[in-house]
């Protein structure tokens, strides 16, 4: 993918997440039940970033059921609507919006746990999102931990809904790659990446990762170290 059409991509996705806040922070007011894995790489004192955080449901989540264990947390997000949603719930917590997950604006090793929920799979072309990861990595103290959850896109039930074609999981389109895709929410598109098990696993390798664990179901799950 041409990078000038990538950027394009992260700006559109930003503008519609800020446009659909309102109605996105509604229709995400409650925890997915993948969060509770979460809990055995969390310790007393671990430094929390949570890229991605949207509304603040996964800090929601965390301080209602592990409150003892979340004494350190950010969350960032690139649309700006969705962090001041985060700001008014819980106007205490350290909510800040970033233009770009390639630039962290944190120290190297700063965080002990990274939470990247539905996030990756909102970035374009494959060199950025392995950009992607290797900040993340850079960011990750030594023996830390990242939870990664991406859409899983190959479910006929979702193929059905959101009207994909199935060429497009293997073969270019436009200006997408293949796997790339345009998802409405309420009218306003949303761009996706479908990860393949292997391909994720390898991109995550190749950012210097280490994979603990790896499912795959309704969505797809990684637990990797540094």
């Amino acid at each position: 993918m041409e990078k000038e059409t990538a950027l394009k991509i992260i700006e559109k996705n930003r503008e519609s997440y800020n446009n659909i806040a309102k109605e996105f922070d509604a229709s995400r007011q409650y925890s997915w039940l993948e969060f509770d894995l979460c809990a055995p790489y969390i310790k007393k004192e671990s430094n929390i970033l949570d890229i991605g955080c949207g509304n603040g449901r996964l800090y929601e989540h965390l301080i209602t059921n592990y409150k003892l264990l979340i004494t350190k947390y950010t969350g960032v997000d690139q649309s700006e609507e969705l962090i001041k949603i985060a700001q008014k719930n819980y106007p205490d917590t350290n909510f800040k919006t970033i233009k770009d997950v390639r630039r962290l604006q944190f120290e190297d090793g700063e965080f002990d746990f990274i939470a990247g929920i539905a996030f990756l799979h909102h970035i374009p072309d494959g060199e950025m999102r392995l950009e992607v990861l290797k900040e993340v990595y850079r960011v990750l103290a030594p023996g830390g931990t990242l939870f990664l959850i991406n859409w899983n896109l190959w479910q006929w039930r979702l193929i059905k809904k959101y009207k994909l074609h199935l060429r497009d999981f293997f073969y270019q389109h436009n200006d997408l790659d293949a796997g790339d895709f345009w998802i409405n929410f309420q009218g306003t598109p949303r761009y996706y990446h479908h990860f393949t098990k292997s391909g994720l696993v390898r991109l995550c390798k190749k950012a210097g990762f280490k994979l603990l664990s790896c499912k795959k179901g309704k969505n797809m799950i990684l637990v990797l170290s540094k």
